[in-house]
C-alpha cells in the first residue's frame, strides 16, 4: 500500500490541509496501523517540543553576529 500523500499530510502544519484533504487523512488513519503509529509519534514529537520551549544561550546574538 501506498502512504503517499499521508506520510506528509501528518508531517504538514496543523491547518495546511484542506477539509477534503484531512477527511482523507482521517479514513486513511482509521485503516493503516502504519501511519497512525506515525501520527501518533510525531503528536508526542509536537507535545514534547511545546513543553520544553528552547531559548538560545546568553551572548548567541553577539556570537552570531561576530562571526559574519
Amino acid at each position: 500500500m501506498s502512504h503517499q500523500p499521508f506520510e506528509t499530510w501528518i508531517l504538514d502544519q496543523p491547518g495546511a490541509l484542506s477539509t477534503a484533504d484531512r477527511r482523507a487523512l482521517q479514513a486513511h488513519l482509521d485503516t493503516c496501523k502504519q501511519c497512525r503509529q506515525m501520527e501518533q509519534r510525531w503528536q508526542a514529537v509536537h507535545q514534547e517540543l511545546r513543553a520544553r520551549p528552547v531559548a538560545p544561550a546568553p551572548g548567541f546574538t553577539q556570537r552570531w553576529t561576530a562571526s559574519l
